[in-house]
């Protein structure tokens, strides 16, 4: 998974966890802005990284990261978070969202949209968070984006389907589809990731 990322991003999480049966990667966003987005998505980060390497299932790493984001302080916190987890073996995948912007899935000529409708981690009470499944083959691409990305999706399809560049292969497509996604703002300012996820022979 090869990210993009704008400088003084409030915080991206690249990889979380890989080993020999399979990848998980992810994002988070804080809400707001400053230095509180910048903490709160931090501590999102941390967690679920450590939380997932200690072997735990993602629906008690999700729980408890919620429940650290709503006792971190007095103050409301809330944080975006998106884990995609891909079997490397039998190539499926999952994608969990807890308030997360769309993830696209090509899959040879066709192009799908995972679109859960949640609350952000650290919403109070207990946190349900919907998880979509799917089948990856080789040649696949995953594109994770953050909700400060508009992307026109006609054009992400054919971006998708043109042959990934010898040198910078991830890296230059997620450069790419950020830079697009730029373009489309109209003016808007805000942080931009995107993860780029090839699905290798």
């Amino acid at each position: 998974a090869m990210p993009w990322k704008k400088p003084g991003l409030r915080r991206l999480l690249r990889q979380l966890h890989r080993s020999l049966r399979g990848a998980v990667c992810g994002l988070s966003d804080g809400m707001g802005s400053g230095s509180r987005a910048r903490i709160d998505s931090a501590l999102a980060c941390s967690l679920t990284s450590r939380l997932i390497k200690s072997g735990i299932s993602l629906s008690a790493v999700l729980e408890t990261v919620n429940t650290s984001l709503m006792v971190k302080s007095a103050d409301e916190s809330f944080a975006t978070l998106e884990i995609c987890r891909i079997d490397l073996n039998s190539g499926e995948a999952v994608i969990y969202k807890a308030g997360a912007a769309a993830t696209y899935i090509k899959s040879g000529d066709r192009m799908s949209r995972a679109v859960l409708s949640s609350q952000p981690i650290g919403s109070g009470g207990s946190v349900t968070v919907p998880a979509q499944k799917f089948h990856v083959t080789a040649g696949d691409i995953v594109v994770m984006t953050t909700d400060g990305a508009f992307l026109d999706e006609e054009w992400l399809s054919r971006e998708l389907s043109r042959e990934l560049p010898a040198k910078g292969g991830p890296q230059e497509l997620s450069e790419r589809i950020a830079h697009a996604a730029r373009n489309a703002e109209n003016g808007r300012e805000d942080d931009i990731s995107i993860i780029t996820v090839v699905i290798g022979r």
